[in-house]
């Protein structure tokens, strides 16, 4: 597959590290040419929430998972999230929402916060 670059006139392919949401690792570069109408930001995020390997054999290695906070209308990812044991993930929630390949459960917002709230009066 073939696309054509308009190249920036001050900076060529204006290029961009397109970084893990997790860790902040560069996982590859995405190259904006003129698209970007200024110099291209030294990092950006390509609105996937699939871990970087790195950190997917992390999850994998220990045996946990994120759990994404979700819009309730159509499950998009908020950005916001928790790391959990994959075995307690697993026994809470619909296996429908769990990507067991990419170590990530998509649950509502509503539950979410109560996860959370349970979680800080625990650390206190």
């Amino acid at each position: 597959m073939t696309r054509n670059i308009r190249l920036h006139p001050e900076y060529g392919f204006n290029p961009s590290m397109i970084v893990c949401p997790y860790c902040g690792e560069p996982k590859a570069i995405a190259l904006l040419g003129n698209s970007c109408k200024k110099e291209a930001p030294h990092a950006i995020w390509d609105g996937s929430y699939t871990p970087c390997d790195d950190c997917q054999n992390k999850l994998k290695e220990k045996n946990q998972m994120y759990l994404l906070n979700t819009n309730p209308a159509d499950l998009t990812p908020t950005g916001e999230y928790i790391l959990m044991n994959k075995s307690i993930v697993e026994k809470i929630f619909d296996k429908d929402n769990i990507k067991e390949d990419i170590y990530i459960a998509r649950i509502p917002s509503e539950i979410f916060t109560e996860i959370k709230e349970k979680i800080k009066e625990g650390s206190n």
